[in-house]
């Protein structure tokens, strides 16, 4: 396409838009790719309209620059700082006011809409919330690529009981097959408290806010390997809006699996029954359509919503912390939440022989300490030279070269 035609096709819009549209014809003129009819659709399109009509021009060459042309996994973050400056110089130094719009909102529509475009796009956001396994098990950050790790692991190693420091290596799918997820992050300290995670083998899940693409993308896996999800959310709009989201597809999302997700409340008949505080809220529009998509029975919209765009509201704060521990108790006992062993009858007799083959090693390494003597051990008086020869040039540790250099001079001696 021949620049000195954009121009020329330009010139009237941007004489009477001014200086800002100048900045949109240098762009034009210097990478030839912005066609005559965007500037000038853009310049008649409400502020966000044009803005994210400028993110689609800026995209594909964003998504390009901060993968290094999609030979590395490019954060949503890095994709909006380079999208940022092309789309200010579009649009006249207008662009979105807060991150998350771009990364949550404008992004994934963009892929959503562009799928052959994206393809092979790989898109990565950071984590918000975690995973956490019981047992010292695994803390999982809910970032597209941690769970993407996580899953690709789910079924590799066996159960590995070391003598250092009396360590027991148990694969994540032998751990659990129930997570509990709170909708809100602050329970952490109360349900480490009160052992929950423990007591009942349960890993605990939480997000800050709705549910991340991670997230569901978590639940899809976990539903095929037959682990449930129970969800502890807010008896309100955004509440219960996370469970829906948690069942349902989305132009996000679409489910491989049916989510095996189970709701343990807050609803109406909880509150009512523990006479739990409400507190007032106000909504910006009349909110009965989505309730009742979400679920909600008559009678739970009316509470929620009274009219006048005024309603009310109850967080699983508004229990106090016995409360809230006795409560969840009894949800695990109404859907027969108990602790876990693997039913698999090979996993068993495998894991009871690693268990003797420990404690075996555990007690001639208790034999061997008792005949140890330091003072018969030999330091070589080169050794620092020694392991850094050893390390360079190689990607282990120092201390992984010390181990090695111990090896080989106790083999030497013997």
């Amino acid at each position: 396409m021949n620049s000195d035609n954009i121009a020329d096709a330009l010139s009237s819009a941007l004489t009477s838009a001014g200086k800002s549209w100048k900045q949109a014809k240098r762009q034009a003129d210097r990478e030839d790719r912005v066609r005559s009819s965007d500037l000038e659709r853009l310049r008649y399109r409400e502020r966000d309209t044009y803005i994210s009509e400028a993110v689609e021009m800026v995209m594909e060459q964003a998504y390009l620059q901060a993968s290094g042309d999609g030979e590395y996994p490019a954060n949503a973050r890095q994709i909006m700082y380079v999208a940022r400056p092309l789309v200010l110089e579009l649009t006249g130094d207008k662009a979105w006011k807060n991150s998350a719009y771009f990364t949550q909102v404008l992004l994934p529509k963009f892929i959503e809409d562009n799928p052959d475009l994206t393809a092979d796009w790989d898109v990565v956001y950071d984590a918000r919330g975690n995973l956490n396994e019981p047992h010292g098990g695994l803390r999982v950050p809910l970032g597209t690529l941690e769970v993407r790790d996580y899953i690709a692991k789910w079924d590799s190693g066996e159960i590995d009981m070391s003598i250092i420091e009396d360590a027991i290596e148990i694969p994540s799918r032998h751990r659990f097959i129930t997570v509990l997820f709170v909708e809100k992050e602050g329970f952490h300290e109360l349900l480490k408290k009160a052992e929950i995670a423990e007591r009942y083998d349960v890993a605990i899940m939480s997000t800050k806010g709705m549910t991340v693409t991670a997230c569901r993308s978590l639940i899809d896996f976990f539903s095929e390997r037959d682990v449930r999800v129970m969800v502890a959310h807010d008896f309100d709009k955004a509440g219960l809006g996370i469970y829906h989201t948690m069942i349902s597809d989305s132009d996000r999302y679409i489910y491989e699996n049916k989510p095996n997700v189970i709701e343990l409340g807050l609803r109406l008949d909880d509150v009512q029954k523990m006479k739990l505080t409400a507190e007032p809220v106000n909504y910006p529009s009349d909110p009965t359509r989505c309730l009742r998509d979400y679920g909600c029975t008559t009678k739970e919209i009316k509470f929620l919503y009274n009219g006048y765009r005024r309603g009310q509201r109850v967080e699983l704060n508004a229990m106090t912390s016995p409360q809230f521990i006795k409560w969840l108790e009894k949800k695990f006992a109404e859907h027969g939440v108990e602790k876990f062993v693997p039913a698999d009858a090979e996993t068993l007799r495998d894991s009871y022989i690693e268990a003797t083959k420990y404690v075996t090693i555990k007690d001639a390494v208790a034999e061997a300490l008792k005949k140890f003597d330091p003072k018969n051990v030999k330091v070589p008086r080169d050794l620092a030279k020694q392991l850094r020869k050893n390390i360079t040039g190689k990607t282990c540790s120092w201390s992984d070269a010390l181990v090695e250099l111990a090896e080989t001079n106790q083999a030497r001696h013997k």
